[in-house]
């Protein structure tokens, strides 16, 4: 990727493209389009190792691998993100609102990163107790949750925001530390 991950993958999604090969930086989270298929490959990174699971091929991945791989997608089989709904944006129009209905009994999530945002509105469509807020509306105003959950990838382009500085509620669970996103949904159900 020459730009930012979220970028590029918008462009390459809305020209035409039918499959994109992504060989994920370092530091980077695995996120896929809503249009076209994108094959995750990883990184010999101590992130990626963490959580290798949320990746299509491994960093020792051979061209055959690879090969296989993208014969599968025209296939139809599909990849990781797809499976799991972990999605950029294409237009900047398209960011869901994630503002909700505080609960002074419930859990606020704030997504760290915009890929976690689907699949975050999924987990709360789902399961009582949980409501969701983004940095731009925790900033606006006051919450009203007896616990707020920072939702991270671990990777650096997580988004944190002063907003909570000293906020005894807030705590911070990150896809890298869990392990995968199961092992993300079981942290979060557990809070409640």
């Amino acid at each position: 990727m020459a730009g930012s991950r979220r970028d590029e993958l918008s462009s390459l999604a809305t020209s035409d493209a039918h499959a994109i090969l992504s060989f994920v930086g370092d530091d980077e989270y695995p996120t896929g389009t809503l249009i076209t298929p994108v094959i995750n490959v990883a990184q010999d990174s101590e992130l990626h190792q963490r959580i290798i699971e949320q990746f299509d091929l491994s960093y020792t991945a051979t061209s055959e691998e690879i090969l296989t791989e993208v014969q599968q997608v025209f296939g139809m089989v599909p990849t990781f993100t797809e499976t799991a709904g972990i999605f950029e944006p294409l237009f900047a129009s398209n960011v869901a609102s994630l503002n909700d209905v505080d609960e002074a009994d419930e859990i606020c999530l704030i997504p760290a990163h915009p890929a976690l945002t689907s699949f975050l509105i999924d987990l709360v469509s789902h399961q009582a107790g949980l409501f969701l807020k983004d940095w731009e509306s925790v900033t606006a105003g006051k919450v009203n949750a007896r616990k707020i959950l920072v939702i991270a990838t671990g990777s650096s382009y997580d988004y944190f925001s002063g907003a909570l500085d000293g906020d005894k509620r807030v705590e911070t669970l990150r896809v890298s530390e869990c392990g995968s996103l199961q092992g993300l949904v079981a942290a979060i159900v557990a809070q409640i």
